[in-house]
């Protein structure tokens, strides 16, 4: 449930820091509601399942990389024979 929370905190962010754009945006969001409601639930659910994928792509890269530094750095530790 993170993902979505971060992704909740940034636009409430960007509303805030840039009201008439926001305001724009919600106009735009709710006539395009009331004209074409399958369209934009269609959008809605598309956007969903692009930023869960990304999230899942961004977190298995970093878990990847730190666990890549782990064996690095314990490769370096041990003595090597030569």
């Amino acid at each position: 449930m993170g993902i979505y929370n971060d992704l909740i905190n940034q636009a409430v962010s960007f509303g805030r820091a840039n009201p008439v754009t926001a305001l724009i945006f919600a106009g735009v969001f709710l006539i395009l509601l009331f004209r074409r409601p399958k369209l934009v639930f269609s959008l809605l659910v598309l956007a969903l399942i692009l930023v869960t994928l990304y999230s899942a792509i961004i977190n298995t890269s970093i878990s990847a990389k730190a666990e890549k530094e782990k064996l690095i750095e314990k490769s370096e530790q041990q003595p090597k024979d030569y």
